[in-house]
């Protein structure tokens, strides 16, 4: 049996990836199943409301002697604690920053397109093979929320080559990438506290603890306003939970295109604010453009890299 899995806590990306690749090796004839651990996110709970299903297994822990195929991901840091390096055969990964000498065994693609659903599509594609109708609806809509429906600078045309043909497959109402959209900008005072803890990814470089919320919502000034002292009460916890250095939140305005940056403390604002060349974020600012996590996070590297000397 073959388990193809991603990191803990996954986005739809790492979930659609997970269940297209396990689908993918079974066409070849290979015993494969997805499996996931921590909580899907909620454009994940989107799909699986509007198939009724999703095909993949909860575990926690367990996974000591399987053979894994990681997708998604190229961090040991960030996948379930009971996978053994030795038994990773495989790793699919679309990040600029990946730990390729973590893997000595496995075979690796890391190709810089803008959803790591973009390499798993190109499989079926590639080979002929039609993916079914919950691979093609988690693989579309994978592709449109990590390109920001395609206005991400992350956006490659074998994104929107791969969106293109699942498309012509998915039969989706003309609402619903726009219905998935809000259904994930759902954040208010009763589910703050979930949504700050799925969002937020930890780092360490060079010793800081850094930790990033990238929120993916509409509206993004409108609903930080709104929260913000809650907000700020749930990122402080978060902080000194989680002993980080330095904390960023990072809202992405997926319907107008740009990201609205925040910090709770004087530290992470002087940090943030060198890193990535803005200023004023200890009190909200608007920056043009997306700039997803994963493109954040190689500046943090370098900025930390080049302080050094």
């Amino acid at each position: 049996m073959i388990t193809v899995t991603g990191y803990i806590n996954p986005d739809i990306d790492c979930v659609a990836c997970s269940i297209g690749y396990a689908e993918f090796l079974r066409k070849g004839l290979k015993e494969a199943q997805a499996v996931y651990s921590g909580d899907i996110g909620k454009e994940s709970e989107f799909v699986k409301k509007y198939l009724g299903y999703l095909s993949i297994l909860h575990v926690s822990g367990g996974l000591e002697e399987d053979q894994i195929v990681l997708v998604d991901t190229s961090d040991v840091e960030s996948i379930d604690l009971s996978i053994k390096k030795e038994n990773i055969i495989e790793v699919i990964d679309h990040r600029k920053l990946s730990y390729i000498h973590d893997f000595p065994k496995a075979k690796m693609q890391i190709d810089l397109v803008g959803s790591c659903a973009t390499l798993i599509t190109e499989r079926f594609h590639d080979n002929g093979i039609i993916p079914s109708k919950e691979s093609v609806i988690l693989l579309f809509s994978a592709i449109v929320s990590n390109t920001v429906n395609f206005m991400s600078n992350v956006t490659t045309q074998r994104d929107k080559d791969m969106a293109n043909w699942l498309k012509k497959y998915a039969n989706i109402p003309q609402d619903y990438i726009s219905d998935m959209f809000e259904y994930k900008s759902e954040i208010n005072r009763k589910n703050i506290e979930e949504v700050l803890t799925e969002e937020f990814k930890q780092y360490t470089i060079l010793g800081k603890k850094i930790g990033i919320v990238q929120l993916e919502i509409t509206e993004a000034i409108r609903r930080v306003s709104e929260l913000e002292n809650d907000l700020r009460e749930k990122l402080c916890k978060i902080k000194s939970d989680k002993e980080l250095d330095y904390l960023l939140l990072s809202c992405v305005d997926i319907k107008e295109g740009f990201n609205y940056f925040l910090t709770i403390d004087s530290e992470s604002s002087d940090f943030f604010e060198k890193a990535l060349g803005i200023t004023a974020v200890y009190d909200g600012v608007k920056s043009e453009g997306i700039y997803m996590r994963k493109e954040i996070y190689p500046k943090l590297v370098k900025y930390l890299e080049d302080r050094k000397y």
